[in-house]
């Protein structure tokens, strides 16, 4: 793990309309077929100024720690002031301090049993907004090296 200081990001992609949870894994039919919405429907490809061509999943607005609900975000990096179109929102990862954590191996299976292993036991995290980056290192699902930053104080 390392901690780096990141800069503000906007986004544009698509919501999980409600709070989901970590309770027993319910989230990860969630985040899939939301992912599906966002491939099937060529949303990447609407998305306009995008700044690098990855996909960022994130997760926001937690109502307590890791167990508690959170919402639930993919889309891309965007130019700041950027025109959301339509069916799509925006989102802003706010400028802080995030430890980053880089997992190799089967989506989704190696970000899943990363988060088993980080999500709760990260010194100083704030809950604020938490993140992965998918780019071109995980264009083999099978293979795949995705970076996760948690929003911590330090």
């Amino acid at each position: 793990m390392e901690v780096i200081q990141f800069k503000t990001v906007h986004l544009i992609g698509l919501t999980l309309k409600a709070n989901e949870s970590n309770q027993d894994d319910i989230s990860r039919q969630a985040y899939g077929q939301l992912w599906q919405t966002f491939e099937d429907s060529d949303f990447y490809d609407i998305i306009p100024n995008k700044i690098g061509n990855e996909i960022l999943a994130v997760y926001h607005s937690y109502d307590e720690e890791f167990e508690g609900s959170f919402q639930y975000f993919v889309g891309c990096k965007v130019i700041q002031g950027t025109e959301v179109p339509d069916g799509l929102e925006s989102l802003e990862i706010p400028s802080g301090m995030y430890a980053k954590f880089t997992v190799h191996g089967e989506i989704p299976e190696c970000t899943t049993t990363a988060w088993k292993s980080i999500g709760g036991a990260v010194p100083d995290r704030t809950y604020i907004v938490d993140f992965e980056v998918y780019d071109e290192r995980s264009a083999d699902r099978d293979n795949a090296i995705i970076d996760i930053f948690l929003s911590v104080n330090k």
